[in-house]
């Protein structure tokens, strides 16, 4: 039975005895329902609030793979302005992830003579390739940080 009907039943059996005490049922049979439902669109919002948190970080996580795709079709090697141009990036947002990749170990960074950024991936560098990676601690193709070892 709806909240309405209830609400009517009980305020017709108030209307007719005009008994205090349906009154107050009336009263509780409207005032419940209508805390209850605004309990559930208070908790509706607070999970919409949090959806609307989630989908930036699921965004960045598309454009790090992204990045991660256009670094291994390029040999490991990317700028910011290639890395905008084969993802969906700005050169700003590019950027960004990229030295958030070189912050957390994932790519090392060499400043060109003509001062362009570069970022190294070691995973995405064909076999022999090992230029500028003996400096950050990378051994060779292997991927192991720390020791370098010699062949």
């Amino acid at each position: 039975m709806s909240h309405l009907a209830m609400t009517a039943i009980f305020g017709a059996l108030w209307f007719t005895t005009r008994s205090p005490l349906w009154m107050i049922v009336t009263l509780f049979a409207g005032i419940a329902p209508a805390v209850s439902s605004l309990g559930k669109l208070v908790q509706e919002s607070s999970e919409e609030r949090r959806r609307a948190r989630e989908i930036p970080k699921i965004e960045r996580n598309r454009k790090e793979k992204e990045l991660l795709r256009a670094a291994k079709v390029c040999d490991g090697e990317l700028t910011p302005t290639t890395a905008a141009l084969k993802s969906s990036c700005s050169v700003e947002e590019a950027d960004e992830i990229l030295q958030g990749f070189a912050e957390r170990g994932f790519a090392t960074v060499e400043v060109r003579s003509d001062g362009r950024m570069l970022y190294l991936f070691p995973e995405f560098r064909p076999e022999g390739a090992t230029e500028g990676f003996e400096e950050s601690g990378y051994a060779g193709d292997t991927g192991e940080r720390g020791s370098s070892t010699e062949v």
